[in-house]
């Protein structure tokens, strides 16, 4: 018997393809859903829950194993993320691998274990975790366009800080800023919405993208995500010394240095760029940015309210209230509410634009006057 084969296995990374050939599922019914499919391929195939080992062999030219196999297991596998075993492994066994550290990380934070998504064909994306429906995903291949195969410990910081989030939305917070670790404000701007030949826009860019590293829910999750990183980077490469001192192992990889130092530069830029961009102003920035998205939330809400009551309500296009010819006294009042709202919104927005042209005047100033850097030998 033939059975019909799902359109979404179009839409998968070339490399999780063949897993759902015609001749693979000859006779056999195919996973109904994506997310059966990524199962199917994480305990059925690849045995992600059942499988306590992986063992790694070294061959030789001719196929001849000329060395003793290294065997990981759940207690010691940390060392597999090291570049010069992470390069030998499948792409089959990296998952395994990295579901191991996902249940670590899941432990280490006591959450409910979000759905482990590595099946879905994300572009530009190395990872989100989607609070609606309680998934992780991540992409493999989302730093593989370059030549070089990425470090291994991309994938754990990524992991770790994704799974952060998924922990906010799991504890309950009662202090102010905790309780927007469970929220966006900010969203990571992309340049193409800019028109980064404009000097001004382009500060706008510069301003949205600081907002974004400085909400709370950002700071944790990235702080949370190197840590996570730098911590199995050092347990697995640094050794004591004759003198008991510790330092690091020769055989520490360039290239998963490389990626922490490149992580350190990045971090140093931003830094930076806060600085200029936001300068003492960054917590204010924060609270009224915060304070004018509740307003537009409970503005929407209103509005939603208004218009099923009178779908005729009309907006004034210069100040934005609301007016209606209906006497019902419930929609009078909820008009009333949205009109005081708005009022303080556009007043909050206005605020912001003000000092966003401030802020603009003082980073050039700071840039300008920074000391320029000379080599010395």
């Amino acid at each position: 018997m033939k059975y019909v084969r799902p359109s979404y296995i179009e839409s998968l990374p070339e490399i999780w393809k063949p897993y759902f050939s015609e001749k693979m599922f000859k006779n056999t019914p195919y996973p109904p859903t994506e997310k059966d499919a990524n199962d199917f391929l994480l305990f059925n195939v690849f045995k992600a829950k059942e499988k306590d080992s992986i063992m790694m062999v070294e061959v030789d030219e001719n196929g001849e194993v000329n060395s003793y196999p290294t065997e990981f297991t759940k207690e010691n596998f940390h060392e597999i993320f090291n570049y010069y075993n992470w390069k030998k492994l499948s792409h089959s066994t990296k998952i395994v691998a990295l579901y191991w550290y996902y249940e670590e990380i899941c432990n280490e934070l006591q959450i409910y274990k979000p759905h482990f998504n590595f099946i879905s064909h994300l572009n530009n994306c190395a990872g989100y975790y989607t609070p609606h429906n309680h998934e992780f995903v991540f992409n493999l291949f989302a730093t593989e366009n370059n030549e070089e195969k990425p470090s291994a410990y991309t994938y754990l910081e990524i992991m770790a800080h994704e799974l952060k989030h998924a922990q906010f939305f799991t504890k309950l917070q009662n202090e102010y800023y905790k309780k927007q670790n469970t929220e966006i404000l900010f969203p990571a701007p992309n340049e193409t919405d800019y028109d980064m030949n404009n000097e001004y826009e382009r500060f706008t860019y510069y301003y949205d993208l600081c907002m974004y590293y400085i909400q709370p829910t950002e700071v944790e999750a990235c702080n949370y995500g190197i840590k996570k990183a730098k911590q199995i980077f050092d347990e697995t490469n640094l050794a004591k010394t004759a003198n008991g001192e510790k330092e690091y192992k020769d055989s520490t990889s360039l290239f998963d240095i490389r990626f922490f130092k490149q992580e350190y530069l990045d971090r140093v830029h931003n830094k930076k760029l806060i600085e200029y961009t936001l300068g003492d102003k960054a917590k204010d920035q924060l609270d009224k940015g915060y304070l004018l998205t509740v307003l537009d939330t409970e503005l929407q809400s209103l509005s939603t309210q208004i218009y099923l009551l009178d779908p005729d309500t009309e907006e004034n296009s210069k100040n934005g209230k609301l007016t209606s010819k209906m006497k019902d006294k419930n929609l009078k009042e909820l008009i009333n509410l949205y009109n005081e709202q708005i009022v303080v919104a556009k007043t909050l927005e206005a605020e912001i634009e003000s000092d966003m042209d401030k802020l603009f005047h003082e980073y050039k100033q700071k840039a300008c006057k920074e000391d320029i850097l000379l080599y010395k030998f």
